[in-house]
Formats: C-alpha cells, sequence, structure tokens
C-alpha cells in the first residue's frame, strides 16, 4: 500500500479544503511532513487513521467495540472539527467534515487506485448524533475517473478497508515524529539511550497485530492466581500446574503447524483473489453489468419476444390474403388481358 494523497476539509488546524501530495518518484523518494509544534502534523496522521478505520483507530479493536465507544467516538469529533474564530462545533458548522486518503495496492502483480473517503455532519434534530458516511472507489490502470467499489456490498466496504490494511500494520509503519522521539530518546524503559523503550514499542505493536496481547494478559492473571495458591499445601495446584504448562507446549505445537497451513491457505486465498480479478474484468469486459440487470433483461426479452410473434402474425395474415399475387405479376397481367378479350368475345 502506498499513499498518493491526503485531503482534509475543516479538519482539525485545517480550515476549508486541503490537498497534500503524497505521492513520491524516483528522486523524491521520501515525503518529510514538517513544523513546529502544533502546526498539525499529528493532526494529519491522525486523520489519515480515522479515515481509514473510523472509530475504531481510536482504541485498537476490541476496545473500539465496547459500550459507550460511539459516544466517545462522538465526542472526539467534535473537538477535531475545525472551528472558525467565532466558535462552535461539529453541530455549528453547515456542510460535512470529511477526510479522504488515496492509495495504490498491489495485488496480483496488478496495480489499483483507491480512494477513501469519511465525511461527518451533524444529524437532524436534538439528540441525532454524528451523520458518518463512508465512500470507498477503485481506479484501475487506464481509467480517468474513481467508480464505486461495486466488487464489494456497501456494507462490507469497512471490512474491505481492514482486510488490505490491517490496524496493526498501521502501528508498525505509520507514526508521527514524537513518537519516533520517544522510542528513541529513552524517556522510559531501557538504559537511557532509548533502545529499551523502542524494543517495547515494536513488541506492543507485532503483539496488537498478532493478537498476543489477550495471551501475555492471560498468562500473568495465571501467575498471580498460582503465587496465591501456594503459600498452603499447594503441592496438588503445582502438579496441575505443570500439567498445564505440558499441554499448553504441546498446543503451541499444534498451534504452529496450523499457522503454517494457515499461511499457505492465505497464500492460496490470495491466488483464488488474482484469478477472480482476472474473471471480474473480462466480465467487465464483456458486459458485466448484465447480472446486475439480469430481472429487466429477462422482462425486455419478453417484450421483444411478444413484438416478434405479432410481427410474424401480421405477416400471416398478408400471405394469407393478397400478398402471395404481388409474387406473379407477369402472370396477373396476361390473366387480365385474357379476362379482357372473353368479355370483348
Amino acid at each position: 500500500m502506498i499513499l498518493t494523497e491526503a485531503v482534509l476539509t475543516d479538519y482539525g488546524l485545517y480550515r476549508g479544503r486541503n490537498e497534500i501530495d503524497l505521492s513520491c518518484a524516483a528522486d523524491r523518494p521520501v515525503v518529510l511532513v514538517g513544523g513546529l509544534n502544533g502546526a498539525g502534523k499529528t493532526t494529519l496522521f491522525e486523520a489519515v487513521r480515522l479515515c481509514l478505520y473510523g472509530a475504531a483507530a481510536l482504541g485498537g479493536g476490541r476496545g473500539s467495540r465496547r459500550a459507550g465507544s460511539r459516544r466517545a467516538y462522538e465526542e472526539f469529533l467534535a473537538r477535531r472539527v475545525h472551528r472558525p474564530a467565532a466558535g462552535g462545533g461539529l453541530r455549528a458548522r453547515q456542510g460535512r467534515t470529511s477526510v479522504a486518503v488515496t492509495f495504490g495496492f498491489f495485488q496480483g502483480g496488478r496495480e489499483s487506485e483507491y480512494r477513501v473517503e469519511r465525511s461527518w455532519s451533524s444529524g437532524a434534530g436534538a439528540g441525532a448524533g454524528v451523520d458518518e458516511r463512508l465512500e470507498v472507489g477503485r481506479r484501475r490502470p487506464g481509467e480517468p475517473e474513481f467508480a464505486p467499489l461495486d466488487a464489494v456490498q456497501r456494507p462490507h466496504w469497512q471490512q474491505f478497508i481492514e482486510g488490505i490494511i490491517p490496524r496493526g500494520i498501521m502501528q508498525l509503519f505509520f507514526f508521527d515524529g514524537e513518537k519516533v522521539a520517544r522510542m528513541a530518546g529513552g524517556d522510559g524503559g531501557g538504559d537511557g539511550g532509548g533502545s529499551g523503550a523502542e524494543e517495547e514499542a515494536v513488541r506492543e505493536a507485532f503483539n496488537a497485530l498478532l493478537g498476543l496481547d489477550a495471551v501475555e494478559q492471560l498468562q500473568a492473571d495465571l501467575e498471580v492466581n498460582l503465587a496465591r495458591n501456594l503459600t498452603g499445601g499447594g503441592a496438588p495446584l503445582r502438579a496441575e500446574y505443570e500439567r498445564t504448562r505440558a499441554e499448553r507446549d504441546e498446543n503451541d505445537g499444534v498451534a504452529s503447524r496450523l499457522r503454517e497451513r494457515l499461511a499457505q491457505k492465505e497464500t492460496d486465498i490470495d491466488a483464488v483473489r488474482a484469478r477472480i480479478g482476472a474473471a471480474e474484468d473480462r466480465i467487465a469486459k464483456l458486459g458485466g453489468g448484465f447480472a446486475a440487470r439480469r430481472e429487466e433483461s429477462k422482462a425486455e426479452l419478453a417484450a421483444a419476444r411478444a413484438e416478434h410473434e405479432a410481427a410474424c402474425q401480421r405477416l400471416r395474415d398478408m400471405c394469407a390474403g393478397a400478398l402471395p399475387f404481388a409474387l406473379v405479376p407477369a402472370r396477373l397481367a396476361r390473366l387480365r388481358g385474357a379476362i379482357r378479350e372473353d368479355m370483348e368475345a
């Protein structure tokens, strides 16, 4: 995934429409965003994450789904919407606040360009909350404009985005200079040189990406519980603990083998997706809209058949009358002459 553009409209410090070119070239391989404190660097990175993941960008995967997170999300948005000098927030704005991100994505050796736009406005009526809208478009090589992502149903657009850009990946590869300073400055952990903080930040990112944070928490809880129960006659509990650890080691081996199988299946899935993409392209070239309007096309076909049958019936009626005589004009002329001679005689 390669970011090429970000467009912020009335978000945070960014008043009006702000187009930020993030594309790179051979002579410009890095895009550096700089500025004084409070200039909007972190706001830009935050806006990109918010555009891609919505409410889930605030608290990770599981935390974003806890009760009350929607209200916290709306309060967060109210603080991020650009306020003019007269004050106000999301409800004081006219129109929609939006963030759009354009990026290139390679799949099956082919590149497609995607545009994700998430916008917000105040809902109608008191207590209506925030109206959020997500739009996803795709532009293949050679196409002039982005078209809606019709290959995926609209309710599944968010899952599609997270499928190609997992949130854990963003923690590893997309952070601002302040986080780099925290990792390298030695303000927490390590020997003062920053190595401990860096290792901890990378470890947390990988754990969140692989879902291992829950395993570590469970292990810590088990150790605490074991310590509390070993103050007296805890020999049976210790034996049970050792058996459980042995089972865990065995299960770890099984899990490792399953992960290898999963990796193979994911490779197979990527190959199938590539074939599906190629098939979709062929279908589009052959008239891919037919499947979407199948019933309408069947009705048109029935009407055309009825019209054809009516035309055939008219032809049959004409053939049953005087039409065959039009095929022998010379014979009719001789017959007319013979009749005239007979009348004269």
